[in-house]
């Protein structure tokens, strides 16, 4: 399941409007309905084929920002959803091929230019930044944390209701991970990586924009709250409709160029 931290797409029964209420408590779930939120949440489906463009602007605390374009594209086959990401400014030239298997054997390759080949990643390699002064990495992208065993941690608020949700690392090379989904849509509105209780990393949803019967993610910012440095991701095309060939999402398609489909521009 492809997203920058959060989900990309999440169906549309998903944003199926519960009972709003804006300025009550957030009262507690009992251990049943927080096992079929998260279930849901889990059930929740990417379009099985896509095409994004998007900006990318890092935002250093003590320095200038730096812009950067990407592409971001998608297709689901054999049993599990393949992820490329294209990322580049005027010096730099990344891709990245991430493949989110529900059985939990995820793998991330990034072509290697010293090589001219795809490389397969490890495990403590995926929280490494696509471009080393950015935050943003491919396991905020393709999300294996959504695989993990959660535990429900409580209710509140961040601009709107919240339920939270704990995801317990089964690796030390991962972080763990505490997910807020939306009371009224049960999207996820934020999510934070930590380790040793202390909160490296987080990943805030800012908005979403419909897109035929799927909520796009639109806008997200990822906040390295160590040194409060942030990436600032904008989608600003689409394509869900034209059919892109399997061969764009193998290792050995790296490091080629691909031909864009036309998109659709978004506001």
């Amino acid at each position: 399941m492809s997203a920058l931290g959060v989900l990309i797409f999440v169906s549309e029964h998903c944003f199926g409007q519960r009972n709003l209420r804006p300025n009550d408590r957030v009262a507690p779930l009992p251990a049943q309905a927080a096992q079929e939120r998260w279930q849901e949440f889990f059930n929740s489906r990417q379009a099985e084929n896509y095409f994004f463009e998007f900006e990318l602007i890092h935002l250093p605390r003590k320095s200038e920002s730096t812009s950067y374009k990407g592409f971001l594209l998608g297709k689901y086959f054999d049993g599990n959803y393949h992820t490329r990401l294209i990322l580049s400014d005027e010096k730099s030239n990344e891709d990245f091929l991430m493949i989110y298997s529900e059985d939990g054997a995820h793998k991330v390759y990034k072509f290697d230019k010293e090589s001219n080949t795809s490389k397969l990643l490890e495990k403590n390699e995926w929280t490494n930044p696509f471009i080393k002064e950015l935050i943003s990495s491919p396991f905020d992208v393709f999300m294996p944390y959504k695989s993990w065993e959660s535990l429900y941690s409580g209710s509140g608020r961040i601009g709107q209701a919240v339920y939270f949700f704990t995801l317990k690392s089964p690796s030390e090379d991962l972080p763990n991970v505490k997910i807020a989904l939306s009371r009224e849509f049960n999207h996820p509105v934020q999510s934070e990586f930590f380790k040793n209780n202390i909160v490296e990393k987080t990943v805030s949803l800012s908005s979403v924009k419909k897109i035929g019967s799927y909520w796009i993610m639109k806008d997200v910012e990822i906040k390295d709250n160590l040194s409060k440095d942030k990436d600032k991701m904008k989608v600003v095309a689409v394509n869900l409709e034209s059919f892109l060939n399997k061969k764009l999402f193998t290792p050995d398609s790296l490091g080629n160029d691909i031909e864009k489909p036309l998109l659709e521009r978004i506001d």
